[in-house]
C-alpha cells in the first residue's frame, strides 16, 4: 500500500477553475440544442443583477440549478457525458495559477490531492483526471436507463468526504499539519475548520471575515499576481 506525505483537498470552481464548470456545462446545453434557447430567460435577471454586482452570485448559481434540475430528466447519459468531456478539454486551462502550482508542486512531494465540487461528475472527474488530480467527489445525477431523472446527490458537506479519505489506513501516518484544504466560499468552512492548514483563496467576504477569526491563511490572485493578506 502506497504511504503518501500530505492531504490536499481543494474546492474546484472559484477556487483551481477561474470559472464554474457547472454553468459552463449549461452554457453548452443550450448552445447545441438540449435545453432550449428559452432556458436562459429563467436565470437571466439574476445573472444581470450579479454581473452588475446589485446581486449576489449565490442567488444567480441556485436560479441555474432549479432550471438544470427541471431540465436535465430525460437527458440521454451518453450525450451528457460526450458533452461534459468537450466542455473540459475546451476549458481545462483556465485555472487559478496559485492553485495550479500548489497542486504540482504537492504531486511532486508525493501528497494525495482530493477535489470536492457541487458541479456534476461528468464535468469534475474528466477534469480532475486532466490535471492529475487522484479522486474527485461532486454531484451526482440519478439515472435509469440511459436517462438522467433528476435526482442528484450533491456533496455540500464537504468535511464528510474529508474525514473518510483521512479515515484510510493510507493516510494513518499523515501528520495533520500535513493535511491541506483550500476553499473561496462559506460553503468550504466545514472542509477547512478540520484539517490541518487552511487556506482561503480569492474568498466571498463571508469567507473572509471567517478567516480573520480564525487566523486562516487568506490569498488573493489577481491577474498574474499573487497576494497573501
Amino acid at each position: 500500500m502506497k504511504q503518501y506525505k500530505g492531504l490536499l483537498f481543494l474546492d474546484i470552481d472559484g477556487t483551481f477553475f477561474r470559472w464554474s464548470l457547472f454553468l459552463y456545462m449549461v452554457d453548452r446545453l443550450i448552445k447545441v440544442g438540449v435545453f432550449n434557447e428559452t432556458t436562459k430567460k429563467h436565470f437571466v435577471k439574476e445573472e444581470k443583477l450579479w454581473r452588475e454586482r446589485k446581486g449576489g452570485y449565490d442567488e444567480y448559481l441556485y436560479k441555474v440549478i432549479d432550471i438544470f434540475e427541471s431540465r436535465i430528466v430525460g437527458v440521454n447519459v451518453q450525450d451528457f457525458e460526450l458533452l461534459a468531456q468537450e466542455m473540459v478539454d475546451e476549458y481545462k486551462d483556465q485555472v487559478y495559477r496559485y492553485t495550479r502550482d500548489l497542486i504540482k508542486q504537492k504531486i511532486k512531494e508525493d501528497w494525495y490531492i482530493v477535489a470536492i465540487s457541487c458541479s456534476p461528475a461528468e464535468a469534475v472527474k474528466p477534469f480532475a483526471k486532466a490535471w492529475g488530480i487522484h479522486e474527485a467527489f461532486a454531484s451526482e445525477i440519478g439515472k435509469i436507463n440511459g436517462q438522467y431523472t433528476g435526482m442528484r446527490n450533491i456533496p455540500t458537506d464537504k468535511s464528510k468526504y474529508a474525514k473518510k479519505i483521512m479515515a484510510r489506513p493510507e493516510f494513518a501516518d499523515v501528520p495533520l499539519e500535513n493535511i491541506w484544504g483550500i476553499g473561496d466560499s462559506e460553503g468550504d468552512i466545514n472542509l477547512l475548520e478540520i484539517v490541518g492548514k487552511s487556506i482561503c483563496f480569492n474568498p466571498t467576504l463571508a469567507l473572509y471575515q471567517e478567516a480573520k477569526k480564525r487566523d486562516w491563511k487568506i490569498i488573493v490572485e489577481r491577474k498574474n499576481v499573487v497576494y497573501e493578506l
